[in-house]
């Protein structure tokens, strides 16, 4: 499908601008987003495996974000930020 290769090259393009460090985490998460493809303010979703969401919150874009993860199981996470046309999923282990 066409809209699909086309969703997943923007895809590509935003997650050149959003960087995700150090990964594995073991403290500080840091969230470095200068995307300017984003439009307005984004959502930022952070999924364990499972999908259940492990925390949320909105973000002006181009901000710096520290997650303090020291208390989070060791595993696999997913950390999904939007607006209203675009996204980017990211994934990163927490190991203690």
């Amino acid at each position: 499908n066409e809209a699909e290769v086309i969703s997943a090259n923007h895809q590509f393009k935003i997650k050149e601008k959003i960087k995700i460090y150090p990964n594995p985490v073991s403290n500080l998460l840091t969230i470095d987003v200068v995307a300017s493809e984003f439009q307005n303010n984004i959502d930022i979703n952070i999924l364990d495996i499972n999908g259940k969401q492990v925390l949320t919150f909105e973000s002006n874009k181009n901000n710096i974000h520290q997650i303090d993860c020291s208390k989070w199981s060791n595993g696999v996470y997913f950390i999904k930020i939007s607006d209203d046309e675009n996204f980017s999923i990211t994934k990163f282990n927490v190991i203690h």
